[in-house]
């Protein structure tokens, strides 16, 4: 399981220098990717485009793409450009009496005099290009690895504890059937002691059947746990699962939402609450995961 947070930067050499490329990632509903390429490695941007969406299925994916020189080289001259500049201005020059020197700026202010990545063979470009995408990638996936194993750990642990407060609820509710059985009568007898009414016995208890299936929270607990459950089966596959922790952890939510407000215990209320603030925490990390 991965989260949806991680960087990496990865580099391949070329002739003068070398491709830096760099991804950087953080949750998102689906996959988004976002390059910044130069206009003279607008060659690249296809092939990190295809290989992010062949690797990555969810998150917001910023990719940086550069052309680095070695800090003790400077611009390779494009001599065959120059030249053609020079020859071009000796002519200006004997034309208008103007010194040759005085016209050499004008040369210099080509951006073509000098070579740049768009020079580079596209076949080299492209084997840089996924050189240096795969390096980066592993990195970002390691982080997003780690990142996303110390996520599930914490899950589980929460999941852990709805488990035992489900079981706590299950405790405080079978008690509460009995104790709301036992009032109603004992209430029912009170009110009816100085009164000529008898009660119908067979009656009295289909009422009181009645009221407790209205405030009864078995088959929410039972269908809570399940929910739980299968979330830890989810939890331990490679695959990305994130959608579907998203939309069992709203399933749990609908249940416990219902077990408060069938509830008329005060004990199973406080629990309900408990559970909420454990499945809010689980809600924040799943966001997280891929």
């Amino acid at each position: 399981m991965y989260s949806m947070t991680g960087f990496g930067r990865g580099k391949a050499p070329l002739a003068n220098g070398e491709l830096v490329i760099e991804l950087k990632t953080v949750n998102h509903r689906f996959l988004e990717i976002r390059s910044r390429t130069p206009s003279d490695l607008s060659g690249v941007e296809p092939i990190v485009e295809r290989l992010t969406r062949a690797h990555l299925s969810r998150g917001h994916c910023t990719i940086h793409v550069a052309f680095e020189r070695p800090a003790n080289t400077g611009a390779t001259l494009h001599t065959d450009v120059l030249c053609t500049h020079i020859v071009q201005l000796q002519t200006v020059a004997e034309k208008t009496g103007v010194p040759i020197a005085a016209l050499l700026p004008i040369a210099a202010q080509d951006p073509h005099i000098f070579h740049t990545a768009a020079d580079i063979n596209p076949e080299d470009l492209a084997h840089a290009a996924q050189t240096a995408f795969r390096e980066a990638l592993d990195k970002l996936l390691a982080i997003r690895r780690a990142d996303g194993q110390s996520m599930v750990a914490e899950i589980a642990t929460r999941l852990d504890n709805i488990n035992d407060i489900t079981a706590r609820i299950q405790a405080h509710n079978a008690r509460t059937a009995e104790t709301t059985m036992a009032r109603t009568q004992a209430r029912l007898a009170h009110l009816l002691r100085d009164t000529a009414v008898t009660l119908d016995k067979n009656r009295l208890e289909l009422e009181i059947a009645i009221l407790a299936d209205k405030t009864d929270i078995v088959e929410e607990l039972t269908r809570l746990s399940s929910h739980v459950a299968q979330m830890k089966q989810h939890l331990h596959r490679d695959a990305p699962a994130g959608r579907r922790l998203d939309f069992i952890i709203q399933e749990i939510s609908r249940e416990a939402n219902t077990i408060g407000a069938k509830t008329a215990s005060a004990d199973i209320a406080h629990l309900v609450v408990d559970l909420k603030s454990d499945l809010e925490r689980i809600r924040e990390l799943v966001q997280n995961l891929e």
